[in-house]
């Protein structure tokens, strides 16, 4: 399914930081990063980062993290029903 922020329990004012912290977004929506004052999609965002071009074919989660997990690995944990004990 496509990502939503939201669902996966990144509210909106999270800061996600690039997997080589060099970046950072602004979750503003369930679907939308403030990226330098932009806001966009990640995939935009990661596409920025990574200096391809607009239409590179990507999929962004596993450039990004949140409280030092990727997005990617909070998708996957999230669809696949499974949880982490801490």
């Amino acid at each position: 399914p496509p990502m939503n922020f939201h669902e996966l329990g990144i509210p909106d004012g999270s800061i996600l930081v690039s997997k080589d912290g060099a970046y950072q977004c602004t979750v503003v929506g369930e679907k939308k990063v403030d990226f330098g004052g932009i806001v966009s999609s990640l995939t935009t965002a990661t596409r920025k980062i990574l200096g391809l071009a607009e239409d590179y074919p990507l999929q962004p989660s596993p450039h990004w993290t949140f409280n030092g997990r990727t997005v990617k690995e909070i998708y996957e944990s999230f669809h696949s029903g499974q949880t982490e004990s801490q």
